[in-house]
C-alpha cells in the first residue's frame, strides 16, 4: 500500500497549478496536497522509524520556529500591524511544513523504490512535453489541472505555472533518464539542451549548462580526456548559446516584461537584509524586511544602471500590506532573509555533504544535483514543488547505499 502511495505521489507533485489554489494560493495549488493528510498519517502510523536526519531537520524546523516567535516579540511588539505580520507570518511557516513532511515520508523508502518513482515522474513528463507541444491550447487554457490562463501562451507551461518551472521538471526528468538509459554525456548534454530550450525557460537552460560543466570539473571518475572533451564542446557552444538564445531572450524580457528587474531586485533586497539582520528576521519579519530594503536597492541599481530595468512590477511589492506575489521568486534568497548566517550555516554543511559523495559517484546524479541547486537559488522557490525534496531525498538514499556498501568492503 505504501509503495502505491510513494507512486501516486511521484505522479500528483507534477500538478502544480491546479484549481485548489483559489483556496489557499500556493499552498494547494499542488495536486500531491491532496495526499498530504494520508502521507502525514501513513508517517504517524508507519512502524519504520524516522531517521537521525529527519528527526534533525524536524527539530530544526521546531526551533527556527519558536526563533521567529521571539523576533516577533522583541521586534514588532509594538507595531500597529502586528495581527497582519502574524497572519503572513504563520502562512511563510506553513509553506515550509508540506516540504519537510513529503522530504520525511521519502527518506522512509529505499533507493531502488525511489528510483522507480523517479522514472514515473520523468516518463509521466515525457509525456507531458510531447502532448504540449502536439495540443499547447490544452496547456494554456484554465481548468482544474490548470489554475489559470497561460500569461505566455507561445511558451511551454506543462501542468505548471509558467515555463520556468516546466523547465525545471523537464531538466530534472531528461537528466534522470539520460542516466537511466545510459547516454552519453555529450549526446545528453545536446539533448537535454535542446529540449529545455523548447521550453523557453531562459533559467533552466542556464542553470543545467552551468551544472554540467561544473560537474564535469569537480567528478573525480570522469577521465582527463573525457573532460577535455566535453569542455572543448561547451566552449565552442557558448558563444552560440549566449548569442544567438540568451541574449536575444534577456532584452526581449528587458523590454516587455519585467521578470529580470524582479528577480535581481528581490536577490538584492535579501542580501541588503542579511547586512542588517546577519541572523535572519523570522518568518514574521519577512514583509517588513522587503518593504523596509527594497526601494532602496531600486535606488541603488539606478545609481548604477540608470533607466535599464522596468520596476512596475516589483514596485507593488514595496508598500506595507502587500502580499501577492511578494517574495524573492528563489528559495535560497527567501530563506536568507528568514534567517539570515543560521540558515547559511546549514546550507553550508548539506551543499558540502552531497557534494562530496556525489563527485566519488555517479555523474548525473552530481547533474542533477547542481542543476537543483542552482535553480532554486536564483529563480526557483520549491513551495509546492516535490520534486524537490524527492530528488534530494533518492540522492540521499544513493549516498547512504554507495557509503553501507564501501564499509562491507572494507
Amino acid at each position: 500500500m505504501h509503495f502505491k502511495l510513494l507512486y501516486l505521489v511521484s505522479v500528483f507533485l507534477i500538478f502544480e497549478n491546479t484549481s485548489l489554489s483559489k483556496y489557499a494560493g500556493v499552498f494547494t495549488a499542488s495536486l500531491a496536497m491532496v495526499l498530504l493528510p494520508v502521507v502525514t498519517g501513513f508517517l504517524i502510523l508507519s512502524k519504520k522509524k524516522i531517521g537521525k536526519v529527519e528527526k534533525h531537520i524536524i527539530f530544526l524546523y521546531v526551533a527556527l520556529f519558536l526563533y521567529s516567535l521571539l523576533i516577533l516579540i522583541f521586534n514588532y511588539y509594538d507595531n500597529l500591524r502586528i495581527g497582519f505580520l502574524v497572519d503572513r507570518g504563520l502562512r511563510f511557516a506553513l509553506l515550509a511544513l508540506p516540504t519537510l513532511i513529503f522530504f520525511v515520508f521519502f527518506c522512509s523508502f529505499e533507493k531502488e523504490t525511489l528510483e522507480r518513482a523517479l522514472l514515473i515522474f520523468s516518463i509521466s513528463i515525457l509525456i507531458i512535453y510531447v502532448s504540449n507541444i502536439l495540443f499547447p491550447s490544452i496547456f494554456n487554457a484554465s481548468s482544474f489541472f490548470q489554475g489559470s490562463y497561460a500569461h505566455s501562451p507561445h511558451r511551454m507551461r506543462g501542468l505548471t505555472l509558467e515555463a520556468s518551472t516546466f523547465g525545471f521538471q523537464v531538466g530534472i526528468a531528461a537528466i534522470f533518464l539520460a542516466r537511466h538509459y545510459d547516454l552519453s554525456r555529450i549526446m545528453s548534454f545536446l539533448l537535454i539542451c535542446v529540449a529545455i530550450y523548447i521550453t523557453t525557460s531562459k533559467g533552466g537552460l542556464i542553470t543545467f549548462s552551468l551544472s554540467f560543466l561544473i560537474a564535469v570539473l569537480f567528478h573525480k571518475k570522469t577521465v582527463k580526456t573525457t573532460k577535455s572533451l566535453l569542455l572543448f564542446s561547451f566552449l565552442v557552444l557558448s558563444p552560440i548559446l549566449y548569442l544567438e538564445i540568451l541574449l536575444p531572450a534577456f532584452s526581449s524580457d528587458i523590454e516587455k516584461y519585467n521578470s529580470s528587474a524582479t528577480r535581481s531586485t528581490m536577490i538584492l533586497v535579501s542580501i541588503f537584509s542579511l547586512f542588517d539582520h546577519p541572523l535572519g528576521v523570522g518568518f514574521f519579519g519577512y514583509l517588513p524586511s522587503i518593504y523596509e530594503n527594497g526601494k532602496e536597492v531600486i535606488q541603488s541599481i539606478e545609481e548604477i544602471m540608470p533607466n535599464v530595468f522596468n520596476y512596475k512590477e516589483v514596485s507593488t511589492y514595496l508598500y506595507f500590506g502587500a502580499v501577492k506575489g511578494v517574495s524573492t521568486k528563489s528559495f535560497i534568497f527567501d530563506w536568507l532573509i528568514y534567517f539570515g548566517g543560521i540558515f547559511l550555516f546549514y546550507l553550508y554543511k548539506v551543499v558540502k555533504w552531497y557534494i562530496n559523495n556525489l563527485r566519488e559517484g555517479d555523474f548525473y546524479y552530481l547533474v542533477m544535483f547542481l542543476f537543483m541547486l542552482l535553480s532554486v537559488t536564483f529563480y526557483l522557490p520549491i513551495d509546492g514543488r516535490f520534486i524537490v525534496p524527492l530528488v534530494l531525498a533518492f540522492l540521499y538514499k544513493s549516498i547512504c547505499n554507495k557509503n553501507k556498501y564501501n564499509r562491507e568492503l572494507a
